[in-house]
């Protein structure tokens, strides 16, 4: 199971509903265990603790994460999703 205290928070992110986090996946198909297998960018909803994914890559893709940008992005793309479900929606 994902458990955010495995995650790492990345920063700038502070008027999310949540935490914008990155998380480590080891792949045995790349056999390079978990600095070598994918990266999760997720939004960590801090009042029912959902993971909401918002990229997964490899190093190959992005060194390090995505840039900022793309994540924003991907951010304002999610929260109008849920703006369209209406009332009870996550975010």
């Amino acid at each position: 199971p994902l458990r955010s205290s495995h995650a790492t928070v990345i920063p700038g992110f502070g008027n999310c509903p949540g935490k914008v986090v990155k998380y480590r996946l080891a792949s045995r198909d790349m056999a390079r265990g978990k600095s070598g297998g994918f990266r999760l960018i997720a939004l960590v909803l801090e009042q029912t603790r959902q993971w909401l994914p918002l990229c997964i890559y490899t190093k190959d893709e992005f060194d390090a994460q995505p840039p900022e940008a793309f994540l924003r992005e991907w951010l304002d793309e999610l929260q109008m999703r849920f703006e369209d479900m209406g009332p009870g929606a996550p975010i």
